[in-house]
């Protein structure tokens, strides 16, 4: 788990932290590896998409049933609000489902991070997808 010495504030470290726990999120829901995930997210989470908002709870029961086969995260921007919260904007290109064609979705991404007992965890998630003429089914141009 990633951790904060008391009194010790550096934004870069503090954002590299952050980037680095995000990364490890979303190999685990590649991966579905809840134990992953449960370690950089708080209890408290909430996503936001487009067809509502879920909490923790609904996110351990959507992990196994996760068919995330490819990702790739880019232009990934950390803003530090303050010592103890960090916000994430980026996009996600992913490639879920079973069988070929798996379907492509181009999503923006907002996350929210906070310092807890010195642990960076995930607290909100927002994702949004770009518009409908970017969504394929196309399976050629992926890469995790």
């Amino acid at each position: 788990m990633l951790q904060h010495t008391p009194n010790h504030f550096d934004p870069d470290e503090d954002s590299r932290a952050v980037i680095k726990a995000e990364h490890i999120i979303w190999e685990g829901w590649h991966n579905r590896d809840l134990d992953a995930i449960t370690a950089h997210t708080a209890t408290d989470y909430v996503a936001i998409d487009p067809e509502g908002y879920f909490d923790w709870a609904s996110v351990v029961e959507y992990v196994p049933k996760t068919k995330l086969v490819q990702y790739t995260i880019e232009a990934m921007l950390a803003r530090q609000i303050s010592p103890d919260v960090i916000t994430l904007a980026f996009t996600v290109i992913a490639q879920m489902g079973e069988e070929l064609p798996y379907r492509t979705i181009q999503l923006s991404v907002v996350s929210i991070w906070v310092r807890r007992n010195n642990l960076w965890l995930s607290v909100l998630r927002h994702e949004m997808p770009f518009a409908t003429n970017q969504v394929t089914n196309d399976s050629s141009n992926s890469q995790t």
